[in-house]
């Protein structure tokens, strides 16, 4: 094979090898969500995300795989300078709810959902008003949202707070009004009850609207109720730090009470575990019945705000933020600790998506994706945005990842790769003079070379005649000198 031919060959080889490379993109073959969604009765919505944490034990765990995404944007939408401080929470027809108006300067509450493009499709608006929490959505489609007014009375100072039933569109089906603030988020039992704590009360709401019941539990509860199999619910309480055990009809246990400071929102697993943080850094593992199976503690985890809600992967795994990001073994012994570079992480709370990735945000304006063995697979940062992040996501069936960051929401998927074509046209555009060059000398010395090379492989036929007469006539002289 001539020198030009190889020369070719390897040009066509390396421009497929680009080619490839610039234009590969990951495939995933998803699952039916239905057989992937953890065992819940119908009276959550099938969805993929449909209330705080993802499903009624909190686990903060999705179904669908997410590993495709890699930090590309796929779009951002932005509240308009009210802060979103909930999840955002995904109907069965893949529209996003997000609730944003937590210190804002409007002083309007706004339950905002949106299409899978990041277009607006409606809104419902309560001025005077602010929302910190996350909505639940029920099998009927219906959305159960907590407001708090933001006026105060004149006596005791206390905000009024509603429970606000929407249709699918966004427009009241019926409120539920109290007189003290409501800062935790709905869960929906398995007979379609509605529960939300309150002060010190915990709620119990039929799916008309009428009070099913209610009890005090004592200390603040500004945690998000965890429901099991069963239909009971497990509370902790903020401030006294005691743990309860609940029943459907309003029958409450005391399980735990910490020596001091609170507990936060439990989690619980398939087997009955109930898994809780609490305010003075320590993740506590009890038995369905209270007893304790082991607590684990670190120095670095001990922060005023105690430790980040939890994520429990499908193999056991027990994750939390509190500086870095912790990863327990099912006996409480440690994992890993993934030490984030950004000294601003702190309690972000993680989730997890299909394929065991582990997905949590700082307030120091990144987020991360995290791998089961705890390697960074990836991290995005937002520092362009010039906005304090306090990320807290889901994931929608189709492994797109959603990200709130104060004022935004963003939907991420895959990075975006650049068309061949365009970048070839660019670098020969930019540099067209040096590639000119060297083309012109690349063309003479292969000019060169093929040139000698044909000179000194071809010998005139003549020559080899007068080579042949020359060697007869030297023999013969030297047959003559020899005879003499």
């Amino acid at each position: 094979m001539s020198l030009k031919k190889i020369s070719v060959l390897i040009v066509i080889i390396l421009m497929i090898s680009i080619s490839l490379e610039a234009g590969v993109s990951s495939s995933i073959e998803l699952q039916d969500g239905a057989d992937l969604q953890d065992e819940e009765s119908n009276d959550l919505a099938d969805s993929a995300w449909p209330k705080y944490r993802g499903n009624k034990r909190n686990t903060g765990r999705s179904p669908y795989d997410a590993s495709h995404v890699d930090g590309g944007i796929e779009w951002e939408y932005s509240a308009f300078g009210d802060d979103i401080m909930s999840e955002p929470v995904i109907l069965s027809n893949g529209t996003i709810l997000i609730e944003d108006g937590y210190l804002s300067t409007s002083r309007v509450a706004r339950l905002i959902a949106l299409n899978q493009s990041g277009a607006e499709e409606w809104n419902f608006t309560k001025e005077n008003s602010i929302i910190t929490t996350t909505p639940a959505v029920s099998s009927d489609g219906t959305i159960y949202s907590c407001i708090v007014e933001d006026e105060h009375d004149k006596e005791d100072g206390e905000r009024i707070a509603h429970l606000y039933a929407l249709y699918p569109n966004g427009t009241k089906k019926w409120s539920y009004t109290l007189d003290h603030p409501i800062w935790s988020s709905p869960a929906i039992g398995n007979d379609g009850t509605i529960y939300f704590p309150c002060d010190e009360e915990l709620y119990a709401i039929h799916p008309d609207g009428t009070e099913r019941w209610n009890i005090t539990l004592g200390g603040d509860i500004n945690t998000n109720p965890a429901i099991d199999d069963e239909g009971n619910l497990y509370v902790g309480t903020s401030v006294k730090g005691e743990l309860y055990s609940i029943d459907p009809n309003g029958t409450k246990e005391k399980l735990y009470q910490t020596e001091k400071g609170g507990l936060g929102s439990p989690t619980l697993t398939e087997d009955g575990t109930i898994y809780v943080g609490s305010t003075e850094g320590s993740l506590l593992a009890f038995e369905s019945d209270g007893t304790m199976k082991w607590e684990y503690r670190k120095e670095e985890t001990e922060y005023t705000s105690g430790l980040s809600s939890l994520a429990i992967c499908d193999d056991g795994t027990i994750y939390f933020g509190s500086h870095h990001l912790y990863a327990i073994n099912p006996d409480g012994s440690e994992k890993w600790i993934y030490n984030f570079t950004d000294t601003r992480v702190r309690t972000n709370s993680p989730i997890i998506g299909g394929d065991g990735t582990i997905y949590v945000g700082s307030i120091g304006q990144n987020f991360y994706a995290i791998s089961p063995n705890g390697e960074k697979e990836w991290d995005l940062n937002f520092d362009y945005q010039s906005i304090g992040i306090d990320f807290s996501g889901s994931i929608d069936e189709n492994g797109t990842l959603y990200i709130t960051g104060r004022r935004h929401l963003f939907a991420l998927g895959e990075r975006e790769r650049p068309d061949f074509t365009e970048v070839f046209t660019a670098f020969l555009a930019d540099n067209w003079c040096f590639i000119s060059l060297i083309a012109v000398v690349g063309i003479l010395v292969i000019y060169k070379i093929s040139k000698s090379s044909k000179s000194s492989s071809s010998v005139p036929r003549e020559n080899l005649f007068e080579e042949d007469e020359n060697e007869e006539y030297k023999k013969e002289k030297r047959e003559m000198k020899n005879s003499q």
